[in-house]
C-alpha cells in the first residue's frame, strides 16, 4: 500500500509541476525561462567537453576494437588456406547424396 501511496504522490506532484512550468512570464513560459537558464549556465560547457571526451574515448575503443577483431579473422583464414589450422572440415551432402544413402 506504501508503494502506490508513493506513486499516486508522485504522479501528483509531477502533474502539478507540469501545470505550473506553463505559466506565461512575459513572452515566454517558466519551463522556456528555465531552460534558457540552464542552457546559458556556467556549469554546461564542461559538461559538454565532458560528454565530447567521453564520445571521443567509446568510438576509439570501439574502432581498436573492430580492427583486432578483423585482424585476428584474416589471421585465423590464412592459417586455414595454409593448413596450419584444425583439418577438420564440414561437408554439406546435397538432396541427392542422402536420398542414394537411404536407399542403400
Amino acid at each position: 500500500m506504501m508503494d502506490f501511496l508513493f506513486f499516486v504522490k508522485t504522479f501528483i506532484l509531477t502533474v502539478a509541476i507540469v501545470l505550473v512550468m506553463q505559466i506565461q512570464v512575459g513572452d515566454h513560459s517558466l519551463e522556456n525561462h528555465a531552460m534558457g537558464w540552464v542552457q546559458s549556465s556556467a556549469i554546461t560547457s564542461p559538461l559538454n567537453d565532458a560528454a565530447k571526451g567521453a564520445g571521443k574515448l567509446f568510438h576509439e575503443l570501439t574502432a581498436k576494437l573492430h580492427s583486432g577483431v578483423h585482424h585476428n579473422v584474416g589471421k585465423n583464414k590464412k592459417e586455414e588456406t595454409h593448413g596450419w589450422a584444425s583439418s577438420f572440415h564440414w561437408t554439406h551432402s546435397s538432396p541427392k547424396d542422402t536420398a542414394s544413402q537411404d536407399e542403400e
